[in-house]
C-alpha cells in the first residue's frame, strides 16, 4: 500500500492483508473437521478437480480454505499473512508475559510493562473509566452558555481530547521534506457514509446509542440518541466516499490560517493554529464537512450539543465498566460489520494495544531473538531482480514520450530500498520517553495521544527524515512512499509462503517478488505516477501521455467493476498487483530454462495464488468492499491471472474459459 493511505487515512482503509470471496471463503465456517491451528509451515494442496482455467483461485485455495476453521475471535484470516503474523502475535504475548515476571533491564522495558499491566486489570480500567464519565458530564454540564463550550473546544486540538476536527502532517507537495498540516472531521462512528442509509443499521446503531445513555444515567436517552443519529448522518452526508477521498487527498486544495478562522470561526482553531508555522500550508481537503461541524457549533441547542460530545467522548472507552454496554457495541460490529463472534483473551488484547502503541519499540527488542540469522543478501538480489525487470518493460514501453519515459525509469532506478530492519536510530523512529503508570490504563493512554500529537506539530515544523520506518519491521506487511520515492520492507513478511531462501526462483518470484513489484508499481500507479522520481508532485507526462494511461486503466476499472467491486477505489492497488506479477513473471522469464518450463511457470502463478488464499465472515466483507483500496483475494488472483498471456500458455488454457480475455481487453500500462 502507499504511504498516503496507510499513514493518515487509516479509516479508509485495511493493511495489505484484504478481504476475498469466494464460495469457500462463505461456506467455511459452518462445515466440520476443521482446524484453527496455525502450522510452523502450511501446505497448500491443490484441488484437481477445479480447472486452473476456470477459476485459478478455488483450484490453488479452495483445499487449503477447506481445512481450515476460522477462529471464533478472529473476522478474517489470509494465510499468508496471518499465519505469520498469527506465530509473532503469539511470541510478542510470550514476551509481555514474561516481562510482568521479571525486573526490566531499561527504561523503555519498564514503560511497557507498566502499560501492559495496566491495561491487564479491569479493575483499574472501570476505575478509569467511572472518573472519565464523570469528569466528561460535570464538564458538560457546567457550561450555562455556547462560549464555555467553544472555549473547551479550543483547548481540545491539543489535548487527549475527542474533538470535531482531526489533524496531522502530511508531505508537502513540492517540497518533500516539508510537511503540511491536515484536517479532517470526526464523528462518524461508522465506517462509511452509505452505511447511514441503511434502515436495518441505523434501526440498531440507535439501540446502541440509546444503550450508551442508560449507561450514563442520562434522563432522555431516546431523544439524545435521535440528536446523535442526526448529526452523524448529517455529516456523513457531506463527507466524501472512499473512492472520492481517494482522489482528493493529491489534489492542491488549500487553505490559508486567515480564511481558515474567517471561514469555519466556530471551529476555534485559534490554539492550534499559533502552533503551526506560518510558511506552513493547510490541506482543505473537506470544505463542506468542515462548514457543517462549523455551522452545528452555532446552530444546535448546547443541550444537544452536550449530547452529541458526551456520546463521541466516551462511547469507544466504555469496556470493563459497564459489560452489558459493551456487549451491546460488540454484537453491533459482528452482525453489521463483520466482528468476531467471541473477543479476544485479555492478553492478547493488551499484547495487541501495546503492539499499536509501541510496535517499533516492541520489535527492536524482539528482532535479533526472532530473526537472529535473517539472509539478506539473497533477499535483496531478488528485489534487484524484480526491478530491473519493471526497468526493462519501461524501456520497452511503446506509447509513453520519451520525456515521460526517461522520468518513469528515473522513478524506479532511483527509488529508496528499506528491507528486512531499520538500520539506525532516526529510522526505527521511537515515540519519545514517558512516564507509564503500572494501575492508569486511560491515562497512559491519553500521554500516547499527546505525544503523537507533539510529533505531528514537530513534523511540521522541522524537516522531515525520509529514512524513517512507519511500520516496526516484524509486521507482515510492506508498503510505497511517494512523497520520498521509497520502498520499504519489513522482515515480518519474509517468511514462507511469500519468501524461504531454499525455496525456487520462481516460487520466490510469484509471491514476494510480486509483492516486491506491487509496491514499486506504486510508483507509477494513477496517484503515483503525479509524483516525480524526488517526490515532488510534478506532471511528467504529456497530455497524450495522459490520455492514453486513462484509456488503458479505464480498462482496469471496467475489469473490476465487472467483478463486483469498485473499480475506481481498486484502480491503484490493481495497477499494483498487474506490475507487481508481470515484473516477477518478467524476472524469472530472464532464465532461459524457465522460459522453457511450463511446469515452472505453473508453480510461479501458484506461488502468486496461495498468497490471497484466505477466509472472512460475510460481513467483514461486505465492509471491505465498500471501504478497501484492495480488492478481494479471489480477484487478486483471477483478474491478474487474465491478463497474463504466460498463464494463459503455462496451463493450456482455451479463448472460451473463463481465466482468458479477449486480447482488447488486456490492460498493458507499464
Amino acid at each position: 500500500m502507499s504511504r498516503v493511505y496507510f499513514s493518515f487515512v487509516s479509516s479508509l482503509i485495511g493493511f495489505i492483508i484484504c478481504v476475498g470471496s469466494s464460495t469457500y471463503a462463505k461456506e467455511v465456517v459452518a462445515k466440520s473437521n476443521k482446524t484453527s491451528t496455525i502450522p510452523a509451515r502450511r501446505d497448500f494442496p491443490l484441488n484437481t478437480e477445479v480447472s486452473p482455467c476456470n477459476n485459478f483461485y478455488d483450484y490453488v485455495c479452495s483445499k487449503v480454505i477447506d481445512s481450515f476453521q476460522l477462529r471464533e475471535d478472529r473476522s478474517h484470516h489470509t494465510f499468508a499473512f496471518n499465519d505469520s503474523a498469527e506465530r509473532l502475535l503469539d511470541q510478542k504475548k510470550t514476551f509481555f508475559e514474561n516481562l510482568t515476571k521479571s525486573k526490566p533491564e531499561t527504561e523503555r522495558e519498564q514503560g511497557l510493562k507498566n502499560y501492559y499491566q495496566a491495561c491487564m486489570s479491569p479493575f483499574k480500567r472501570s476505575f478509569e473509566e467511572q472518573a472519565e464519565i464523570k469528569k466528561y458530564k460535570k464538564l458538560f454540564s457546567s457550561w450555562k452558555e455556547r462560549g464555555e463550550m467553544l472555549a473547551w473546544l479550543e483547548r481540545s486540538y491539543l489535548e487527549p481530547e475527542s474533538a470535531p476536527l482531526g489533524w496531522g502532517s502530511i508531505s508537502n507537495m513540492d517540497h518533500p521534506l516539508k510537511n503540511d498540516l491536515y484536517l479532517t472531521t470526526e464523528y462518524m462512528t461508522l465506517p462509511e457514509k452509505s452505511y447511514y442509509l441503511k434502515d436495518d443499521v441505523m434501526a440498531d446503531f440507535k439501540t446502541v446509542v440509546v444503550g450508551f445513555f442508560k449507561a450514563l444515567g442520562e434522563r432522555d436517552p431516546e431523544a439524545q440518541a435521535d440528536v446523535v443519529l442526526n448529526y452523524e448522518k448529517s455529516l456523513a452526508a457531506v463527507t466524501p466516499a472512499p473512492q472520492e477521498f481517494r482522489q482528493i487527498v493529491n489534489n492542491r486544495t488549500f487553505i490559508t490560517k486567515a480564511d481558515l478562522v474567517k471561514n469555519y470561526p466556530n471551529l476555534k482553531l485559534d490554539i492550534l493554529l499559533k502552533e503551526i508555522p506560518d510558511g506552513a500550508l493547510i490541506r482543505h481537503w473537506v470544505p463542506d464537512a468542515l462548514k457543517f461541524s462549523n455551522d452545528s457549533l452555532s446552530k444546535m441547542s448546547l443541550s444537544d450539543l452536550r449530547s452529541v460530545l458526551l456520546f463521541e467522548s466516551l462511547y469507544h472507552i466504555i469496556d470493563d465498566s459497564n459489560k452489558k454496554f459493551y456487549q451491546m457495541k460488540f454484537d453491533f460490529q459482528k452482525k453489521h460489520f463483520g466482528g468476531p463472534n467471541k473477543r479476544p483473551e485479555r492478553d492478547e488484547r493488551c499484547t495487541r494495544a501495546a503492539m499499536r502503541t509501541f510496535a517499533k519499540e516492541i520489535d527492536a527488542i524482539l528482532l535479533p531473538r526472532i530473526f537472529p540469522n535473517f539472509q539478506k543478501e539473497k533477499f535483496v538480489g531478488l528485489v534487484e531482480k524484480v526491478k530491473a525487470s519493471i526497468q526493462k518493460s519501461l524501456e520497452n514501453n511503446s506509447w509513453l514520450s520519451k520525456d515521460a519515459k526517461k522520468e518513469a525509469l528515473l522513478k524506479i532506478q532511483k527509488a529508496k530500498l528499506y528491507l528486512v530492519a531499520p538500520e539506525t536510530e532516526k529510522q526505527w523512529d521511537f515515540l519519545p520517553q514517558a512516564v507509564y503508570f503500572s494501575n492508569r490504563p486511560l491515562t497512559n493512554d491519553q500521554t500516547v495521544s499527546k505525544l503523537y500529537k507533539i510529533r505531528s506539530l514537530k513534523e511540521i515544523r522541522e524537516e522531515s527524515d525520509p529514512g524513517k520506518w512507519d511500520m516496526g519491521p516484524l509486521t507482515v506487511n510492506a508498503y510505497y512512499d511517494a512523497s520520498y520515492n521509497k520502498f520499504v520492507m519489513p522482515v515480518g513478511i519474509l517468511q514462507y509462503p511469500f519468501y524461504d531462501a531454499n525455496l525456487s526462483l520462481e516460487e520466490n518470484l510469484g509471491a514476494v517478488g510480486a509483492v516486491i513489484g506491487h509496491e514499486l508499481g506504486h510508483s507509477v500507479d494513477d496517484q503515483g505516477a503525479r509524483y516525480d522520481w524526488e517526490g515532488h508532485q510534478r506532471q511528467w507526462m504529456s497530455m497524450k501521455d495522459l490520455a492514453e494511461f486513462s484509456k488503458r486503466t479505464e480498462l482496469l476499472i471496467g475489469q473490476f467493476d465487472e467483478a463486483k467491486h469498485n473499480g475506481k477505489l481498486t484502480l491503484g492497488e490493481n495497477i499494483g498487483d498487474l506490475v507487481g506479477l508481470t515484473s516477477a513473471y518478467n524476472a524469472a522469464m530472464e532464465d532461459p530454462e524457465f522460459a522453457k518450463s511450463p511446469e515452472r511457470k505453473k508453480a510461479l502463478f501458484v506461488a502468486f495464488g496461495r498468497v490471497w488464499c484466505e477466509v472472512k465472515r460475510p460481513k467483514f466483507i461486505e465492509n471491505q468492499l465498500k471501504t478497501d483500496p484492495h480488492s478481494l483475494g479471489s480477484a487478486r488472483t483471477n483478474e491478474q491471472m487474465k491478463q497474463q498471456t504466460g498463464f494463459k500458455e503455462a496451463f493450456q488454457c482455451k479463448d472460451s474459459d473463463a481465466m482468458t480475455l479477449p486480447k482488447e481487453k488486456l490492460v498493458r500500462i507499464w
